[in-house]
């Protein structure tokens, strides 16, 4: 990798050489110039728009192995982010990482690389890249915070707020249901009123139980809330599967107890 990274005396913009470019793009420098003077061209005839050239591409030059003086251009961030939009596929993507990876190193870089100005302008660019870093931490801290955020709302929003007093009021029911008759025990009785919730309702509980252990894992559910999720949680998720099955369930006590 070229080690060309600079700082523009006169605008404190961050830049990096065509070079580079031409190295990341995987083209020949003298394409990525021929490139660069085309874009240049087109600013230049849109007049209307008033497009600073120098926000984008500043003319340079280097010196090459054998002593020539050679044209190059120093690329801004904003020019990085033109010359990647006439990329397309993998290659623009790889692009856009690598530059702006690149632009980072630099404003981390430059505090250490300011000798060559004025103590005066030292201390402002010490200041502006201070201060971007301030920004650029709040950024991912704020992005953080956000993901957990999210996290914690889908959990909320996913994991069931059991109804302990419909819970029990079933249970009950069901369980005086179970005592009053001799054919059926406790299991069998129960897969009974879910096969009737199902061709009720037109559903099937086993899809609707892996769909809402499904919701859980990507919330970010602990394991064991996972594991013990039962289909009563996800007729209780469902205020139209809960209303059948509460019917089933007095139906059942009627047949059994009255």
């Amino acid at each position: 990798m070229i080690d060309i990274l600079s700082l523009s005396c006169d605008s404190n913009t961050p830049t990096i050489d065509s070079r580079e470019v031409a190295a990341m793009v995987e083209k020949r420098h003298d394409n990525i110039v021929r490139d660069i003077r085309s874009y240049i061209q087109n600013m230049d005839d849109s007049i209307a728009l008033k497009i600073e050239v120098n926000d984008f591409f500043i003319e340079s030059s280097y010196l090459d192995l054998i002593g020539r003086t050679l044209p190059c251009y120093l690329v801004t961030r904003k020019g990085c982010e033109f010359i990647a939009n006439k990329l397309t596929g993998q290659k623009g993507t790889l692009f856009t990482a690598t530059y702006i990876n690149r632009f980072h190193e630099l404003e981390r870089s430059n505090t250490s690389n300011l000798s060559h100005f004025s103590p005066q302008l030292q201390v402002l660019i010490s200041m502006e890249l201070k201060q971007k870093e301030l920004e650029r931490q709040l950024t991912e801290t704020s992005q953080k915070i956000e993901v957990a955020q999210t996290v914690i709302t889908n959990i909320k929003e996913t994991i069931i707020e059991r109804d302990e007093d419909w819970r029990q009021w079933i249970n009950a029911m069901f369980n005086k249901a179970v005592a009053n008759t001799k054919a059926k025990d406790h299991q069998t009785l129960r897969r009974e009123t879910y096969e009737l919730l199902e061709s009720r309702a037109r559903c099937r509980l086993s899809i609707r139980l892996a769909n809402l252990k499904e919701r859980l894992t990507e919330a970010g559910a602990t394991k064991t809330k996972i594991n013990a999720t039962s289909k009563m949680d996800a007729i209780e998720s469902d205020p139209r599967l809960k209303e059948i099955y509460t019917t089933i369930i007095k139906e059942l006590a009627v047949r059994y107890t009255a």
